[in-house]
């Protein structure tokens, strides 16, 4: 299951949720994106690294990014790029994954795998869609402007789990 932050504006009242983490889709999630960063979508540079890394795995929880120079903020993949410590590692689980989605037989890796077997090989650079500048990761208690407004800061207003 994942998590959420919800944040209000305090000038404008402009509403959004940081969420992070997996939900049920997870297995379904990650082939999505391994297909995305195979098609080219994620860049040429990005789709070249993953097929001349042997057993590359990604990290695909959703995570929560900022933009420092414009304010903007969006939900993405981490994207991460991992290589796996022993080559032979397989990345197929032959166990249920959820009720909803058992996916067994399907290929994909948990963060507490990533974290285990394999070695980061690359951190994605996230860029900002309204900008173009390079954002960060969402540090709790960060103070957030309003990307709605422009004048405002975001407060905490909940905490939430999705699927």
């Amino acid at each position: 299951m994942g998590n959420g932050i919800s944040f209000r504006c305090d000038k404008c009242g402009y509403k959004t949720v940081a969420t992070y983490g997996i939900g049920f889709r997870f297995p379904t999630v990650y082939r999505e994106i391994v297909e995305a960063i195979k098609a080219g979508n994620y860049g040429q540079k990005w789709k070249e690294l993953f097929e001349h890394t042997p057993g590359a795995a990604i990290n695909a929880e959703m995570e929560f990014y900022v933009c420092a120079h414009c304010g903007s903020l969006a939900n993405e993949p981490n994207l991460t790029m991992y290589a796996p410590n022993d080559p032979g590692i397989s990345k197929t689980h032959n166990e249920r994954f959820s009720i909803a989605n058992p996916a067994v037989g399907r290929e994909y890796v948990m963060l507490y795998e990533l974290e285990k077997n394999y070695r980061r090989v690359k951190v994605f650079v996230h860029k900002c869609p309204e900008c173009g500048k390079r954002m960060h990761k969402y540090k709790s208690g960060e103070q957030l402007k309003c990307p709605e407004c422009k004048t405002g800061t975001m407060e905490f207003d909940g905490m939430l789990n999705w699927d």
